[in-house]
C-alpha cells in the first residue's frame, strides 16, 4: 500500500491506496499538521505499506517524484523560503516517518510547471540578476492542475494532449493554469506562493511600488512585511476574517474582490488560447460554492461565459449555459493523493 500525506497551510489530508484504489482517506483541518501526522502513524499498520509520499509544494530545481535522500531534504530546506507555509511542516513528516524505516517520495508541487515556455516563465529582470538567483516562474498547485486535466480530457473524451483549458484551484491557496494541447502554457502564481490571483491570507499580485514605500516609508521591517504578506493579506486582509463560508453567506465585499481578481486571470489567459475545451473549478472554495462560481462568471461574460444557475447550484459537473452557447465550464473535485499515489507507483515500477 502507498501512504500518501498532503500537508496544506491549513489541513493534513492522507491517504491509503491499494494501486489506484483509495482504501482510506481523510482530511483533518488544524493548526499543527505534525501533531496529527503522528496520530495517523501510530494508527496504522507500517507492514503493509510500501512507501509514503508526500505532497513537497517547492521542489527548486528537483521536479520528478524521487526518493527522499539526505541531499533531497536539503533541497527542499533550501526552499523554505520561497515556501514557510508548506515545505518546513512537510520536513517534519517526512522526519516522523524515518523511524518506520519505509521507503520515502517526494512529490513536488512544482514539477508540472517545470517546463513553461520561456515567453511565460522568464522574469523581467535583469538577465545577470535572475540567473544567479535562479529567479523565474515556478508555479504550484501543479499536482492539482495535472490531475484536473486528466479528469477533463476523460470527460470531454480528448487525449491528454489534445486539451486546452484553464483550470482554478481556489483553497487557501488559488493558482489559475492556462493549459494548451496537454501542457501548462502559464500560470498565476509565480516565483513564490505569494504572487498570481489573491487568495485567502496572500495578497496575489501587488505593484512592487506598494512594497518599497511600505519597506521605505512606512518603515515596516521585512519581517514585518513577511508576516502581512503570508497571513494577513488577501481575503483575510480586507474582512480580518479567514472564515470564506460565512463571508459569503453575508455577502462580504471581499468576496467579491476575490472574485473579479479571478476572473481577470482567466480571461487573460483565455485570450491567448487558440481554443478552449473549457474552464474547470476546483479546490475547497471553488468546488464547494456556486455563489464565488457564479459571481467569477458574471465578471466574464465578455467572453460569452454563462452559467446555467440550476446546474450550478447542484455542483454538477457541467454547469455553462447550452441556450447561450458558453464555453463550457466544469466543476471537477481535485484529487491530489491520488495523483501523488499516481506518481510513487510509476517510481516504484522503474
Amino acid at each position: 500500500m502507498i501512504l500518501v500525506f498532503n500537508a496544506g497551510s491549513s489541513s493534513l489530508k492522507y491517504a491509503l491506496f491499494e494501486g489506484e484504489r483509495c482504501v482510506q482517506k481523510k482530511t483533518i483541518s488544524t493548526d499543527d499538521v505534525v501533531r496529527e501526522a503522528k496520530k495517523i502513524l501510530r494508527s496504522l499498520d507500517h507492514n503493509s505499506i510500501q512507501c509514503i509520499a508526500h505532497r513537497i509544494v517547492h521542489g527548486g530545481t528537483h521536479t520528478r517524484a524521487e526518493y527522499i535522500t539526505l541531499e533531497v531534504e536539503k533541497n527542499i530546506l533550501k526552499q523554505i523560503p520561497l515556501a514557510p507555509l508548506h515545505n518546513p511542516y512537510e520536513l517534519k513528516i517526512v522526519e516522523e516517518c524515518k523511524p518506520l524505516d519505509i521507503p520515502q517520495v517526494a512529490v513536488y508541487d512544482t514539477g508540472f510547471f517545470s517546463k513553461l515556455p520561456k515567453k511565460s516563465s522568464t522574469l523581467p529582470l535583469p538577465r545577470d540578476l535572475a540567473k544567479e538567483h535562479n529567479l523565474r516562474k515556478v508555479g504550484f498547485h501543479g499536482i492539482s492542475h495535472e490531475f484536473l486535466l486528466e479528469e477533463l480530457s476523460q470527460v470531454v473524451g480528448k487525449s491528454k494532449n489534445q486539451v486546452s483549458c484553464i483550470t482554478c484551484h481556489l483553497g487557501s491557496g488559488c493558482s489559475i493554469a492556462c493549459i494548451e494541447n496537454g501542457k501548462p502554457k502559464d500560470v498565476s502564481i509565480d516565483f513564490s506562493t505569494l504572487g498570481g490571483v489573491m487568495m485567502v491570507t496572500r495578497p496575489g499580485n501587488l505593484d512592487p511600488g506598494v512594497l518599497l514605500y511600505l519597506l521605505d516609508e512606512a518603515g515596516l521591517s521585512t519581517k514585518e512585511l513577511h508576516e502581512i504578506l503570508e497571513y494577513n493579506s488577501g481575503i483575510k486582509g480586507l474582512s480580518g476574517s479567514k472564515d470564506v463560508k460565512k463571508l459569503i453567506e453575508k455577502g462580504d465585499e471581499s468576496i467579491d474582490i476575490f472574485c473579479y481578481h479571478v476572473a481577470k486571470f482567466i480571461a487573460m489567459f483565455y485570450g491567448t488560447l487558440k481554443h478552449c475545451d473549457g474552464i474547470v473549478f476546483s479546490g475547497g472554495i471553488a468546488q464547494r460554492s456556486p455563489v464565488v462560481r457564479r459571481k467569477i462568471c458574471d465578471e466574464l461574460q465578455g467572453i460569452g461565459l454563462v452559467i446555467d444557475e440550476t446546474l450550478n447550484k447542484k455542483n454538477a459537473t457541467i454547469i455553462s449555459s447550452k441556450k447561450h452557447n458558453s464555453p463550457k465550464i466544469f466543476v471537477i473535485p481535485t484529487n491530489e493523493e491520488l495523483m501523488i499515489a499516481r506518481k510513487a507507483l510509476q517510481l516504484i515500477a522503474k
